[in-house]
């Protein structure tokens, strides 16, 4: 009888034991969501631009507010926010409801290509991520080049270079975006595509199978709405 107690214990404290490692992994787990990519394709000194805008992507839904200003003919500041849930999204929801903000500045060169159309950019900055189950920094460079067809549209291709620091983990995503706006000297519709694309653990003790930073991370981010390009050099 003592022995077969003892059995029965052992077995006890070893169930335990495995649903306290389980729950510890899941304690850890993470998400990443990328968020909207600024392209602001500025052509001289003194040009400003807002954003804002709704975004959704595999399993996420949030909003944007974006700024961007030209401080000199070849030299502009970028800022961002974005806040969203994973209480909705575009595909399957396979997440619990977990709301969370991003913040991001930065700062780059641009350039026109010729006597083209064409710009370019390349921008490089600072995110901070709070609200999902670990929050993370941000550090990421973006290149962006573009070109203004007739008088109210503008198309663009950027890709994002970003390296993101949990506490116990560091991966590097690869995020090409496709950019369209159309519309007047004063408003324009502004529409986005991108995909995020891992590179894998850097650091970090999980492997594969767990996948850490992936207990889930979003693959497509998809945004639109109202950009607004302010020229203040005609108000002067």
């Amino acid at each position: 009888m003592r022995v077969f107690k003892q059995t029965v214990l052992r077995s006890y404290i070893k169930r335990i034991s495995i649903m306290g490692f389980v729950l510890s992994l899941a304690s850890c787990s993470t998400y990443y969501i990328p968020t909207t990519q600024n392209v602001p394709l500025f052509e001289e000194k003194n040009e400003l631009q807002v954003y804002g805008g709704i975004a959704m992507g595999d399993a996420s839904i949030g909003g944007d507010l974006q700024a961007a200003y030209s401080i000199s003919n070849h030299i502009a500041v970028r800022a961002g926010g974005y806040y969203g849930s994973t209480s909705s999204g575009a595909f399957t929801i396979i997440l619990d409801d977990v709301t969370f903000s991003n913040l991001e500045l930065s700062t780059g060169y641009f350039t026109k290509l010729g006597q083209s159309n064409g710009i370019f950019e390349v921008y490089g900055g600072w995110a901070y991520a709070s609200g999902l189950s670990s929050n993370f920094n941000q550090f990421f460079i973006q290149p962006n080049i573009g070109t203004k067809i007739g008088q109210g549209a503008e198309i663009a291709f950027s890709t994002r270079i970003n390296y993101v620091n949990w506490e116990y983990q560091e991966r590097v995503y690869i995020e090409p975006a496709f950019t369209l706006r159309a519309g007047g000297d004063r408003v324009k519709l502004q529409f986005q595509l991108l995909t995020s694309l891992s590179t894998g653990n850097i650091t970090g003790n999980y492997d594969s199978e767990y996948n850490a930073v992936g207990d889930w991370e979003e693959k497509f981010h998809l945004s639109a709405g109202v950009f607004i390009p302010i020229d203040l050099n005609k108000k002067r």
